[in-house]
């Protein structure tokens, strides 16, 4: 049996755009520490709601993954984000490491360092430690 379709009056006029500027103005304007409040709540519920029997040998398994990107040229993000001496001045992009500590079985980000690209993956990866022993207590 079918299930009958209720129309809106929108519909009829409802065009899809390949045009994201209103999405990007709009998440533009929603504060980083309110978008990092969030993401560690979904996480903490995400972690609380794991059955015990998916845990590995009991515990909860953390990947670490890192990677280098790249920004564009703005005199602000220069400043923060120096690229290579090598590079001609406005000849290059900005640079910056993130390394990223997730779960392995929900695939959620638990928490992230990033740094510019002379800090080291493995230095970032020490400043996630406390989120590792935090972990282990959920």
């Amino acid at each position: 049996m079918a299930l009958a379709r209720r129309k809106l009056p929108l519909d009829k006029d409802l065009d899809m755009s390949a045009n994201t500027s209103a999405y990007c103005k709009a998440r533009a304007r929603i504060p980083l520490d309110l978008m990092d409040k969030i993401n560690a709540h979904l996480v903490e519920r995400m972690q609380n709601h794991i059955p015990q029997d998916q845990l590995w040998h009991g515990r909860r398994a953390r990947l670490v993954d890192g990677t280098g990107l790249s920004m564009p040229d703005t005199p602000e993000n220069q400043a923060s984000w120096p690229q290579s001496k090598s590079q001609k001045p406005g000849c290059g992009f900005p640079l910056m490491n993130l390394t990223g500590l997730f779960c392995l079985h929900t695939g959620a980000l638990i928490q992230a360092a990033y740094g510019n690209r002379f800090a080291h993956e493995t230095k970032l990866f020490k400043s996630l430690w406390g989120a590792l022993k935090k972990a282990m207590s959920l």
